[in-house]
This record gives C-alpha cells, structure tokens and sequence, in this order.
C-alpha cells in the first residue's frame, strides 16, 4: 500500500458571515493547527540558500526605522530571507500572529544592527501596534478594575501614568539584552 498526500490550495475570502478563511483576522499558523498540518520546509525554498549566503540567520533581531519622518526605531525579529529581502516581525508582539509582519529590503536605510540606535542618539519606540497589545496583554492579566472597569481608561485619558507602565513589557528588554551579549 502507497501512501499518497493530497495538497490542497486555499483562496482567502473576504469576510462574510462567519467565513471560516478571513482576510482581516487569517493566520496561517493558526490554520495549521486547526487542520492538523504543518507548512512546508524553507529548505524546498531557493530563498533558504540565499539566507546561507548572505550572513543573515533567521531569528536574528535588528533595529528597524517604521516612521522615516519622525525617526522612531523598534525591534524586529527575521522570520525569513529571500535574497536581498528579509521578512520582519516586531519584537512584543505573539510569534504566531503573523499579521503585521513585513518586507524589507536588507541593505536600505531602514535595518541596523543592535545597539545602532544608541551609537547615534535615536529613539527607540514600540510601533502603535507592539504598544495596542502590550496594553491589551497588561489589561488581560491584571483584571484590577473596580466594579464599572473604568478607572484605568479614564486614569489614561487623564494622564495619570503612577499605575500604569509607559515602557514595553520588561521581557523585551531581557530579548536584547540576550542578543547583546
């Protein structure tokens, strides 16, 4: 008995009704699990010899420019290489959610290496995104709120920071400071 596998090719949909393949809210890892399969191999992919060549790991963190006019840098995580290209994920947000991960083009002006932005005085800031989860992760795990769970919102809108972290999760710290030394 020959064992055959079948592959199957999805088409995302937009979302209507309660579509199970969305584009808004897709991620493939998700998926993946959902049906019991796993994605195929980088190695089947030319891009893979590519990253070999060029120097560049997948995982290797850098520091990249996401607002050219207002010069802000956060940290990216390399999920993949493709040439001259590499596949960025920001630092802070779940590994799995694949959803705001991006493009970009390795020799540009946008990618440095860790430390790059304190050699040369620029600011590091988390994208509104890496902050919106943060404080969706702190909300999650610190149900404190009084019995109308708006004492916090209001305390924000205020400007009132005493109890509330303006910086990003202490474990982002501890991910640089692994990489740096």
């Amino acid at each position: 008995s020959s064992s055959s596998r079948t592959i199957i090719i999805h088409e995302l949909e937009p979302c209507l009704n309660s579509s199970r393949l969305c584009l808004s809210n897709f991620l493939w890892s998700k998926y993946l699990s959902q049906i019991d399969e796993r994605s195929v191999s980088d190695e089947f992919f030319d891009h893979y010899l590519a990253s070999i060549e060029s120097g560049f790991e997948i995982d290797m963190k850098l520091e990249y420019c996401y607002d050219i006019q207002r010069d802000l840098y956060w940290l990216t995580q390399i999920q993949l290489i493709s040439h001259s290209l590499i596949l960025l994920h920001y630092v802070g947000l779940p590994d799995d959610d694949t959803s705001n991960d991006f493009w970009a083009y390795i020799y540009g002006q946008r990618c440095h290496p860790i430390g790059w932005c304190k050699e040369n005085s620029k600011l590091m800031l988390p994208p509104p995104i890496v902050t919106k989860r943060a404080i969706q992760q702190i909300t999650l795990h610190n149900n404190h709120t009084t019995s109308n769970g708006n004492d916090k919102q209001s305390n924000m809108i205020k400007g009132d920071t005493n109890n509330i972290t303006q910086t990003p999760p202490a474990y982002l710290f501890d991910k640089v400071n692994n990489f740096a030394t």
